[in-house]
């Protein structure tokens, strides 16, 4: 595809989610509630080795070293290797390393001031500056740390620009009119071959942002969206779709360890290219497994102990579940007193997942 001379940032304010407060969750003897708490970055890529380390290694016989392969600098050196089936789709260490096709211009909101205790979800409404209509290449975002997430979906060309105000989760819609959702300080999602995502000159888009300051004092934060854009070329392409689903019907009595699976169906020549699970507070572990519509776990495709950056597993090449289901499994340790169940507030719970396919 030709690259267009623009691609085209959005910016939003987003609040910072900077932890819990001070009823930190006690050590309990579960077997996953040694995992930090939750879904979009919750990879344990183990510690970095220092560069003195190196020396200190004992050096191999000169016939074994002949035969092994020598580690590239930028490769993570001592990583231990995951097996066959957790290294499917697994995300790369860093996000926003895809060398963009054009020039990337960016869009900066805030800094917005949050007070002490305040949670909220907002909605302001940006207009893209791209002159003609456009196929949408990559996406990559950076919301302040912790925040909770950032939603950001197509709206139609009356809508009203730069007020922002309170509102719903999706009240700007669903389905393929949802770009992404953002969950880590930095995300990429950047689409296969074959994959369009079309958008119109000067399109608008929705830009939702659920905050909450757990800190003391009051934070001053920023979130960016940026849109990497292309030329439609005229070859034959697939429409990206949006799954979301999940349970509403979650009861987490206290003091208690809780695990919830739900089994969803999707077309059976999908192909899927990026899936991520969403918890709260009380999230210790959520999976994401292939398997038959009996419930039988198959394959591992998506695993986060950090609920509040859980990890964006893609797929290269996107992978097609012919006929299997996926089977999401959540876990919870409520160390409170009081029973919690399904809500919109970080103080309820939520099990849910989403993934993006053609």
């Amino acid at each position: 595809m030709r690259p267009m001379v623009l691609t085209t940032t959005i910016v939003c304010a987003v609040v910072a989610l900077a932890g819990c407060p001070d009823d930190t969750p006690p050590a309990t003897t579960s077997d996953a509630a040694d995992a930090a708490v939750s879904t979009d970055a919750g990879v344990d890529a183990g510690s970095q080795p220092d560069a003195n380390d190196d020396v200190a290694q004992p050096q191999p016989d000169a016939s074994v070293d002949v035969t092994q392969p020598q580690p590239d600098a930028t490769e993570d050196v001592g990583q231990p290797q995951p097996d066959a089936i957790e290294d499917v789709g697994q995300p790369q260490p860093d996000a926003g390393i895809t060398p963009p096709i054009g020039e990337t211009f960016s869009v900066t909101g805030g800094p917005y001031s949050v007070e002490p205790g305040v949670e909220n979800t907002v909605c302001v409404t940006k207009q893209l500056s791209n002159p003609t209509a456009a196929r949408v290449r990559a996406i990559r975002t950076t919301l302040s740390a912790g925040s909770h997430h950032m939603i950001i979906t197509k709206v139609p060309a009356f809508s009203q620009t730069d007020v922002v105000t309170p509102c719903q989760p999706f009240d700007a819609g669903m389905g393929s009119d949802v770009l992404f959702i953002a969950e880590q300080p930095q995300a990429e999602l950047v689409y296969p071959e074959g994959a369009a995502l079309e958008i119109e000159a000067n399109q608008k888009l929705s830009i939702e942002v659920h905050y909450l300051n757990y800190l003391p004092e009051t934070i001053d934060v920023t979130g960016l969206v940026e849109l990497e854009l292309i030329e439609p070329d005229g070859a034959a392409t697939e429409p990206v779709q949006f799954f979301f689903n999940g349970d509403f019907g979650l009861f987490l009595p206290a003091q208690q360890t809780t695990t919830h699976t739900t089994l969803m169906p999707m077309p059976a020549d999908a192909r899927i290219f990026g899936m991520t699970s969403h918890m709260h507070r009380l999230g210790v572990k959520a999976t994401i497994h292939r398997a038959t519509s009996s419930g039988e776990p198959l394959e591992l495709l998506h695993e986060s102990t950090d609920w509040a950056d859980p990890p964006l597993t893609q797929f290269d090449p996107p992978i097609t579940l012919g006929g299997d289901m996926l089977l999401l499994t959540c876990e919870w340790f409520n160390y409170t007193e009081q029973a919690v169940t399904f809500g919109l507030s970080a103080n309820d719970e939520m099990c849910f997942l989403w993934a993006h396919w053609f």
